[in-house]
Formats: structure tokens, C-alpha cells, sequence
């Protein structure tokens, strides 16, 4: 998966990690730099649910306005969450997803992660 990193005027660029998910909010990549970022490993995140990586507040966060506004808008701007890293400490997080394929299959999101300054 490509890299990708964020474009902005700040001299200090900041990286992101992007994500891909099912429609059913599992994970089926990470990129490098998302597993750099947050500590993991991309072979050990596939396949396990995108829930699974955040902390207990983040998760119904996920459920009460992640997955509807994803279903519903098709995409999500800014959502700040709590994810739990490779190595079990909460990092706080912004969060955009969109939906990626056409709308006669499953669903595939996207989901751009970047450090919550």
C-alpha cells in the first residue's frame, strides 16, 4: 500500500497512516507508516475488527457516530478518537474515512489516521 502523507503550509509536516476496512469494519490493511506511527506490526492487524484498536470511550464513539455517519454520508471529516497502541498506550487521534468502491458491492472504507495535536 502507498504511503501517504499529509499537505499542509506547517513546517513540521505530519504523517498519517491509512487504513483499509470491509464492510464490516475489519481490517484488511495497514500501511507502514500507520503501523510506524502506532506501534504495530501489519501482518498481526489484519483481519481483526477496527473497534478492537480503541479504547473502551472510543469504541462507542465508533458505534454512535462512526459506523452511522459512514453508512449514511458516505464519509467522515475529522472524528477524534483514542486508539490503543502496538505497545498498549492510548494515543489520541484524528480520524477521516470515506467509502472507496461502487455502491453494487460490499462497502471497502478508507480511513486516514493522524496523531491528535
Amino acid at each position: 500500500m502507498k504511503d501517504i502523507e499529509l499537505v499542509s503550509n506547517d513546517p513540521v509536516e505530519k504523517p498519517v497512516g491509512r487504513l483499509l476496512l470491509t464492510h464490516d469494519y475489519l481490517l484488511v490493511e495497514a500501511d507502514s507508516n500507520f503501523c510506524r506511527m502506532f506501534g504495530f506490526t501489519p501482518q498481526p492487524l489484519q483481519g481483526i475488527s477496527f473497534e478492537s484498536i480503541l479504547t473502551r470511550a472510543s469504541q462507542i464513539l465508533f458505534h454512535l457516530h462512526f459506523v452511522p455517519s459512514l453508512r449514511i454520508n458516505g464519509v467522515i471529516e475529522r472524528l477524534r478518537l483514542s486508539l490503543k497502541s502496538g505497545n498498549a498506550t492510548e494515543v489520541l487521534v484524528i480520524v477521516s474515512a470515506s467509502v472507496l468502491n461502487a455502491a453494487d458491492s460490499p462497502a471497502t472504507f478508507e480511513v486516514i489516521v493522524t496523531n491528535d495535536p
